[in-house]
């Protein structure tokens, strides 16, 4: 059965992070990051929560090689977008 708990330690290519530029995806993108995983972050820096902050959350992940950032409401994606986006993460 399926926990809804992300195994970290599974072996894939890449962690897919939504919500990446938020306060807890921001902390979690460093922690993954800091353990030596490669991030997939996905926000979409709507006006819910300030744009110009979550930018300043992850100021320091975007220029980390281990980092890539997809700037793009995942509500708008289609579904071979959808797919191809979990897919390049594992």
């Amino acid at each position: 059965s399926h926990s809804g708990m992300v195994n970290v330690s599974a072996p894939t290519n890449r962690i897919l992070v939504t919500g990446a530029a938020g306060f807890i995806g921001s902390h979690l993108c460093d922690a993954l990051v800091s353990a030596g995983k490669h991030v997939v972050g996905v926000d979409d820096f709507n006006p819910y929560y300030e744009p110009g902050l979550k930018r300043k959350n992850i100021e320091g992940l975007v220029r980390h090689p281990g980092f890539n950032l997809i700037e793009k409401d995942m509500n708008s994606m289609g579904q071979d977008e959808l797919d191809a986006l979990i897919g390049e993460c594992g």
